[in-house]
């Protein structure tokens, strides 16, 4: 299943506004769902007809689950102003999240005629792409995208992803590059390129050691771990939540074991008095 909540990391610069509005935008960025519902309840209560309030609310509900509720609110932005693209991308994040692929692509396309070119739905659409494995589509809208804006860190990983995906190790991992150098502004997403990074190195030590020529293949394989470790190291001490960090270490732990079984390393020779 695609990770849908990436989908959220997009959200956050529609839900401005007044001020409760701009403090349940706040609340969000933190995760602080409980005061972002208060806030937006505070701006609906100032305006009932809030397309800010409305939208925010429903990706409160969206985030903890409450899926019916989430779409009442989506709903009712269309109501109020259907023509405004925030409800038909509100429901096309559900519809995403449910694996509901065609209802979401769907949705997403009716956001993007109200706002055509919008980086938020186009990477959404991107990812719907991805859910149903049509990688070789998702990384066709997302090159140019991320091309254009390097500093978009959500672009990359995706791009990367589903390069991936399609087996394009050393293109996933330029893309990657790419993507750290652009100037990421949300850190989460340079420690999310970091931990895609090593599993793609991970993947890369496979089929690349030869038992009669231990010598040889075993070091760049040992330094190849190595610089996974390292990402994963650098990704964690970026301080967000990455809850496939310890997967991944795990991994490269269980390919180093792997082939120090087939090559164990040679013991340095005794030296006699």
């Amino acid at each position: 299943m695609v990770r849908w909540w990436m989908a959220f990391l997009w959200v956050l610069a529609s839900c401005g506004g007044g001020s409760p509005a701009d403090e349940g935008r706040s609340a969000l960025e933190r995760g602080d769902l409980i005061s972002a519902e208060r806030a937006f309840r505070k701006a609906l209560d100032q305006d009932a007809q809030s397309v800010e309030a409305l939208y925010g609310l429903g990706w409160v509900y969206h985030l903890t689950g409450t899926g019916n509720r989430a779409r009442d609110y989506f709903m009712r932005c269309l109501r109020v102003d259907p023509a405004d693209y925030r409800g038909y991308k509100g429901l096309g994040s559900l519809a995403l999240g449910e694996g509901n692929f065609p209802i979401a692509m769907q949705r997403f396309e009716e956001a993007l005629e109200r706002s055509p070119g919008d980086l938020s739905v186009l990477n959404s659409m991107a990812l719907t792409h991805m859910g149903a494995g049509r990688y070789q589509s998702a990384a066709e809208l997302l090159q140019p995208l991320l091309m254009a804006n390097p500093h978009k860190g959500e672009l990359g990983l995706n791009l990367a992803e589903s390069q991936f995906r399609l087996k394009e190790s050393e293109t996933a991992l330029a893309t990657i590059v790419y993507a750290l150098e652009g100037g990421i502004q949300e850190r989460r997403f340079e420690a999310l390129l970091l931990e895609l990074r090593a599993r793609i190195l991970v993947r890369m030590t496979s089929g690349r050691l030869d038992p009669d020529n231990c010598s040889s293949t075993l070091p760049p394989l040992l330094e190849t771990l190595s610089i996974a470790d390292k990402d994963l190291d650098a990704a964690e001490s970026i301080g967000v939540d990455l809850p496939n960090l310890n997967a991944a270490r795990l991994r490269v732990h269980r390919r180093r074991s792997r082939i120090l079984e087939e090559c164990p390393l040679s013991s340095e020779p005794l030296i006699e008095d």
